[in-house]
C-alpha cells in the first residue's frame, strides 16, 4: 500500500529557498561594502575637531573681507589616456568694491571625494585683472571638490565648490 503525499508538502522548501536568496544577497552586499571601503573617512579627525572654533573664526574673517570670488573648470580634452581628463581651472578675485585683486599666491586643489590618492594640487598663474588660471590632468571624470586657496600680503581666501567633470 503506497502512501500519497499531502498537498503542499513542498511549501517549507520555498520558505527555506527564500531565506537562502536573502542570505546570498546580504553576503554579496557585505563583501562589496567591506572590500571597497578604506575605513578612514577623515584623517586626523581629533585634531580637526579641536580646530573647529578657529575655522569658524577664519570663515567669519573671510566673509568680512567681502571679496567676490568665482571659479570655473572647463574640460580641454575628454580623454587623455584611459579615463584621464585634461582640464583648465580659472579663478577671478575682486574686492568688496569690485576692484580686481592682483598679487595673490593662488593654488587650486582638486579632491576626489570617493577615492583617496587621486587628489591634485596645482599653482595658478596670474593672468592680470584679478584673474588666475592653470591646467592639469585628472585621473577620473565625475564629482570632484575644488578648493581655490589665495594668499595675499595681509589676507587669505578659500573657495570650496563641488564640480562635475564630464
Amino acid at each position: 500500500m503506497s502512501k500519497e503525499r499531502k498537498s503542499g508538502w513542498w511549501y517549507p522548501y520555498i520558505f527555506v529557498a527564500g531565506f537562502m536568496v536573502v542570505v546570498a544577497v546580504n553576503g554579496v552586499l557585505i563583501f562589496s561594502a567591506v572590500s571597497t571601503f578604506s575605513g578612514l573617512e577623515t584623517e586626523n579627525h581629533y585634531e580637526k575637531g579641536n580646530t573647529y572654533n578657529r575655522d569658524i573664526a577664519l570663515a567669519r574673517q573671510q566673509e568680512a573681507l567681502g571679496w567676490q570670488v568665482a571659479a570655473k573648470v572647463e574640460t580641454i580634452d575628454r580623454q587623455v589616456a584611459g579615463s584621464q581628463r585634461r582640464v583648465s581651472i580659472f579663478a577671478s578675485f575682486k574686492d568688496k568694491d569690485g576692484k580686481a585683486i592682483d598679487g595673490l599666491a593662488v593654488r587650486a586643489l582638486l579632491i576626489r571625494p570617493t577615492v583617496a590618492g587621486h587628489d591634485v594640487s596645482v599653482p595658478m598663474s596670474p593672468k592680470g585683472d584679478g584673474r588666475y588660471a592653470t591646467e592639469t590632468e585628472l585621473a577620473f571624470h565625475g564629482l570632484w571638490d575644488l578648493r581655490v586657496v589665495a594668499i595675499g600680503e595681509k589676507d587669505s581666501y578659500q573657495l570650496a565648490e563641488r564640480i562635475q567633470i564630464p
